[in-house]
């Protein structure tokens, strides 16, 4: 997940990269952003890169400053050949 570390750019992109190409409605419905404290989830748009391995996430209006966000992909994400979904 980008970017990596304690702090992001609000207006920037969150990335997840994954190990094989992703099914693109089940890995987007698996996807949340969310505030740690109020758990509010962030509205975005969806793009993909790398054949599909690589999801970008930009919120519609930039994130809280000093505000901790959690990145959760659920395991409902499915790879696009259908061979499984995400381990937790």
């Amino acid at each position: 997940v980008q970017p990596d570390g304690p702090m992001a750019w609000p207006t920037k992109p969150v990335t997840v990269t994954f190990s094989q190409p992703m099914d693109r409605v089940s890995t987007e419905d698996a996807f949340v952003l969310r505030r740690d404290d109020t758990k509010a989830q962030a509205t975005g748009r969806f793009s993909w890169r790398e054949g599909d391995r690589v999801l970008r996430f930009q919120p519609l209006t930039p994130l809280a400053y000093d505000t901790p966000y959690v990145v959760e992909v659920n395991s409902s994400a499915r790879a696009a050949e259908g061979d499984g979904t995400l381990r937790e």
